[in-house]
């Protein structure tokens, strides 16, 4: 097996594992509601902190792989999400429960940009590799709210994070194994990644196509984060349904999900980036007010369809964000890019959270709805602007 496919194989598992610890808390939040007397407001507040923290580390965490090496970085990256995972179990509190559920963001953010640095530099197809490795990922959103059903039912919720720590670890050996070591791979100097980043930020705050998709790519990671966060515990205090019945419809959505990404990703070389971005928005908005209002079973079935559907913008959105950049800037400003619309959607789940405490959770899962209609004004601002260009 040559070094590109060893590497991506191994990405493949590990950004499976870094996904799983941080999906394995949505499940557990009516549970953790319960055990812990809190809200779901207070425990939104604990998840807009892990996607926070998720997205600040990722702003530093490229300068670090350029200085210690991308491999030392995923390592440490999938190490620092096996403690906070045993941290989550351990949980005395609510507060330490939600400290640990912030810390699980600092370890997928330390690898995410070191991982993606390893795929560039031993692969020719980058988009392929990163494709193929956030898909990875992704497949864990269909196993977990499964596996958190049976080990629950099995040995209570405490023994849930449990998988993460074991996953994780696994990883973590598997990469030390696998991936080159810092000498085999060419690194930036610190210096010249420090200016990189500087350069990176620069575009985000005063290029207005840059901003534009900034502020664009914020609703979507909006909505989410939201969904991956309480679409259990929506489905479970809205629709009356049972743990087990509601973790199977979140798989489901990241089902068709994962499905639909590479289908949404091919359409927009066809069509155009724009018309598929609005199109899939149009149907998380529809999905998102079916089940809202489903009084059905089966449309209820449709709604987590249609929000899945409308989930696949994933790959779409970095291909616009790749378009503002331009060629020059894609290499540091991606990661910038990244990180300033996951800060300024991080906001989703504490959003959602206090809503659906203060007027209950059809009202609080609504607000989507609001994200959704602000999208597309923003998509058709940028739309106005290019041509006009």
């Amino acid at each position: 097996m040559n070094q590109g496919r060893r590497v991506l194989l191994t990405l493949m598992g590990a950004f499976f594992a870094a996904m799983a610890a941080r999906l394995l808390v949505s499940p557990l939040v009516p549970e953790a509601v319960a055990a812990f007397e809190t809200t779901p407001g207070a425990l939104g507040l604990a998840l807009t902190g892990m996607w926070l923290s998720y997205a600040l580390v990722q702003l530093p965490a490229g300068v670090l792989a350029a200085r210690h090496g991308a491999r030392t970085l995923v390592v440490s990256g999938l190490l620092v999400t096996a403690v906070a995972s045993g941290l989550l179990a351990a949980a005395p509190s609510a507060l330490a429960f939600g400290a640990a559920v912030v810390a699980l963001g600092v370890g997928p953010g330390l690898y995410f940009p070191a991982a993606a640095a390893l795929l560039a530099e031993t692969n020719e197809n980058v988009g392929s590799a990163l494709g193929l490795h956030i898909s990875g990922g992704d497949a864990a959103g269909v196993v977990v709210p499964l596996a958190v059903t049976a080990v629950t039912a099995a040995w209570g919720w405490r023994a849930t994070p449990l998988l993460g720590v074991a996953l994780a670890l696994a990883a973590a050996v598997g990469c030390r194994l696998a991936l080159p070591a810092p000498s085999e791979t060419a690194a930036s100097p610190a210096s010249s990644g420090r200016a990189e980043l500087r350069a990176a930020l620069g575009r985000v705050f005063f290029d207005p196509r840059v901003r534009r998709v900034v502020l664009f790519a914020a609703c979507l990671a909006f909505c989410f984060q939201s969904i991956t966060s309480f679409l259990p515990a929506y489905l479970q205090a809205a629709h009356g349904l049972s743990p087990a019945a509601a973790n199977a419809r979140f798989s489901l959505a990241f089902a068709v999900w994962i499905l639909g990404m590479p289908v949404a990703g091919r359409l927009a070389d066809t069509v155009g980036t724009d018309r598929v971005l609005a199109a899939t928005v149009v149907l998380l908005g529809v999905g998102v007010a079916v089940t809202v209002l489903a009084a059905t079973p089966l449309a209820l079935l449709a709604g987590v369809v249609l929000v899945g559907l409308g989930m696949t913008w994933g790959g779409v959105v970095g291909a616009k964000v790749m378009a503002a950049l331009g060629e020059d800037g894609r290499t540091s400003g991606y990661g910038a890019v990244r990180s300033a619309y996951g800060v300024l959607g991080a906001s989703g789940s504490v959003a959602v959270g206090a809503l659906a405490t203060a007027a209950g959770w059809r009202v609080g899962w609504s607000l989507l709805l609001v994200l959704v209609a602000l999208a597309l004004c923003l998509l058709a601002r940028d739309a106005r602007h290019a041509s006009a260009d």
